[in-house]
């Protein structure tokens, strides 16, 4: 007896691959639908893994200061070039304060003019050539070595840097002489001081980390174009001091958490209040001068990691909303093929139930065809998202924000969660799938399941319409309204598919429309492979789907279809009549998708403060729809040789 169940199992353990075999097709298409979900989802949850570490490297190669003191002028003060000067002493009083590791005083003023093209920055360190804080790293060219002073022209010549990441610098390269003058007062003189600053080299600061217009230090809107360095240690003059007076204090701390974390915010934020607290030196002196005449600045404050910030508190936003959608996909198409087949091994189900085999190993042959899939799907997407979608996306991201290089993760913790919902998901729907048969006795299943009641539609009602219908067009609409989880799955389907399409497409439009943005036009000349991955995902998604229901719609009608072309119908007249559905489906569905695509992309872009919907072109519109619609032609067309297979003899069978 023993060795008689033995043979059953073995025998039934041999279905299983049978099973998968003869039914490859549908298992390559739920494993495809998965492997796309799964890319996505895992690719867009691995974007700040890969990024983070990258663009956090800026901070740690440059020594970043963690809060700067600047000191606060008037907008008089700024008009007449007169500035305060912080002193050793200050640095010494910071010094002391809990959590500081190190100070360094820097000369930092904005040159402002009508023209915003023409606004520049100075910052003077005391040497270049030695490691301050934030000292700006020389990429090419050379360190300043001349200084020149002629008092009588009031003319001041000296070597800068550029820094290599402000929107203008590409207007600029070595041996360029940059002119500008000041008018300021002298002892009581109004006199105008003219400087000539020569470009020896270029440079990278970790304070300015992404294409980010830098705004000036008046309380107006105003941007700088540009940003020099230089150095004390070149400019042999009695009037440095009061031509580049000590204006900013950048700090250090001593201990701090991982930066763009909530822990560092904190231990930041704590240490300028301390700072603002320090009234009183132990000498007595009052210190208020932190409150009414300067102001501290966190990293939260600094424009290039706020940016950063901002954009991937949105991403990981993103990346937590778009996964409902692909999950919602997923376990619709396992529901509708494990039922399908279910369906199409009802008799087999019975002969099982007839032979003693328990109902374990029933819900296990399924659950084989229906987890192999997930399981394959969602690995060799996962891997495959982790590692594309960000090498996709980074040329975009860093035409933004400056990354000193893409570290790969190999963990997505959303890639990872969704793979496991998708899992559970494809075991759910399939032992329901499963338990709806085994409810029924292996009599009820010998026999075949009565087909759904037919019922009159709403259009019917329109007699006038109805009635000059073709009967190949009533048949097709009653089914379409008939088999409702496939009208669902392919409805939602086809407006997921137009929604990533029209982004794809929107997004080429939206960059090309801001090439004279500064912030954007390095985003739009690596925009275009970003879009196309986009769109040819929507396509994929759409086509796979479309087929998946086709095919199966064509074994549904096998008898139907043999008795078609038993009454003399072609076998294209017969591709027409089963793939009209589906085509009808989608022609109505990507109607709809068109609002919805605009709404999404509207809020997309709008959540992302990337240009409007408003910049989308009218072909845009015109080509998503079509795109969808041909789609869905070409995927029921792909099936003509399983239609051309069909036998006559199908219809000669009896049905019991």
């Amino acid at each position: 007896m023993v060795t008689s169940s033995k043979v059953l199992n073995k025998t039934f353990n041999k279905t299983i691959v049978k099973m998968i075999r003869l039914r490859f097709v549908r298992f390559l298409l739920t494993t495809l639908i998965i492997l796309i979900s799964s890319s996505v989802t895992s690719g867009l949850g691995n974007l700040l893994p890969s990024y983070t570490p990258g663009y956090i490297n800026n901070f740690k190669e440059g020594n970043i200061a963690d809060l700067i003191i600047k000191v606060k002028p008037s907008e008089e003060d700024i008009k007449q070039n007169k500035y305060i000067s912080f002193n050793n002493d200050d640095v010494a009083r910071i010094k002391n304060v809990e959590n500081v590791k190190d100070v360094t005083l820097i000369s930092n003023y904005d040159y402002l003019t009508e023209k915003e093209e023409d606004n520049l920055r100075v910052t003077v360190y005391d040497d270049l050539s030695k490691p301050e804080i934030a000292t700006p790293i020389l990429m090419s060219g050379e360190l300043p070595k001349n200084f020149s002073i002629d008092i009588s022209k009031f003319l001041i010549k000296f070597d800068v840097l550029i820094q290599q990441n402000v929107d203008n610098t590409a207007n600029k390269q070595i041996g360029d002489i940059v002119k500008y003058s000041i008018s300021t007062n002298y002892m009581g003189m109004d006199i105008t001081v003219n400087f000539e600053l020569t470009i020896t080299g270029i440079a990278k600061d970790a304070l300015y980390t992404t294409t980010n217009k830098e705004r000036g230090l008046s309380e107006e809107v105003v941007y700088v174009s540009n940003i020099y360095y230089s150095s004390l240690s070149i400019m042999d003059s009695p009037y440095v001091s009061m031509m580049f007076p000590k204006t900013d204090m950048y700090l250090t701390m001593q201990n701090h958490s991982e930066y763009l974390t909530k822990e560092f915010e904190a231990e930041s934020s704590h240490l300028r209040d301390l700072i603002y607290d320090l009234d009183v030196t132990e000498e007595g002196v009052t210190f208020k001068k932190y409150r009414e005449k300067s102001t501290i600045l966190t990293l939260e404050e600094n424009g290039s990691y706020a940016l950063f910030k901002n954009y991937s508190n949105k991403i990981f936003v993103i990346a937590l909303i778009l996964p409902g959608f692909f999950i919602l996909v997923c376990a619709l198409l396992v529901l509708i093929i494990s039922s399908r087949l279910v369906m199409d091994e009802r008799n087999m189900i019975a002969c099982y139930s007839s032979l003693g085999i328990s109902k374990a190993n029933i819900y296990k042959k399924y659950l084989t065809f229906s987890v192999s899939a997930a399981l394959l799907g969602s690995i060799i997407g996962y891997f495959f998202g982790i590692f594309f979608i960000p090498y996709v996306i980074f040329p975009t991201y860093s035409g933004v924000c400056y990354m000193t290089s893409l570290s790969y993760s190999m963990f997505s913790l959303i890639g990872v969660v969704v793979n496991i919902i998708i899992l559970l998901t494809a075991i759910g729907v399939t032992m329901y799938s499963v338990n709806k048969s085994l409810r029924e006795s292996p009599a009820q299943l010998l026999r075949p399941k009565a087909p759904k009641e037919g019922k009159k539609i709403l259009f019917e009602r329109i007699t006038f319409l109805w009635k000059i219908l073709p009967f190949s067009y009533k048949s097709s609409i009653r089914n379409i309204f008939r088999q409702k989880k496939n009208l669902i799955l392919t409805s939602l389907s086809v407006i997921g598919s137009e929604i990533l399409v029209f982004l794809g497409l929107g997004l080429s439009d939206i960059s090309n429309s801001l090439t004279q943005d500064p912030l954007f036009h390095n985003v739009a000349k690596s925009v275009g492979v970003v879009s196309t991955v986009i769109v040819i995902y929507g396509v994929v998604m759409a086509s796979t789907i479309i087929y998946s229901l086709a095919s199966i719609n064509i074994d549904d009608r096998e008898r139907e279809i043999a008795v078609l072309k038993v009454l003399g119908y072609s076998d294209i007249k017969c591709a027409l009549y089963t793939s009209r559905e589906l085509i009808l489906i989608t022609i109505f569905a990507a109607l709809i998708g068109l609002p919805a695509s605009v709404g999404a992309t509207a809020f997309f872009f709008g959540f992302l403060k990337f240009g409007g919907i408003e910049n989308v072109k009218i072909g845009t519109y015109l080509i998503s729809y079509f795109l969808i619609v041909a789609s869905s032609i070409i995927s029921s067309f792909f099936l003509y040789p399983k239609i051309k297979k069909i036998d006559f003899n199908i219809s000669l069978k009896a049905m019991e």
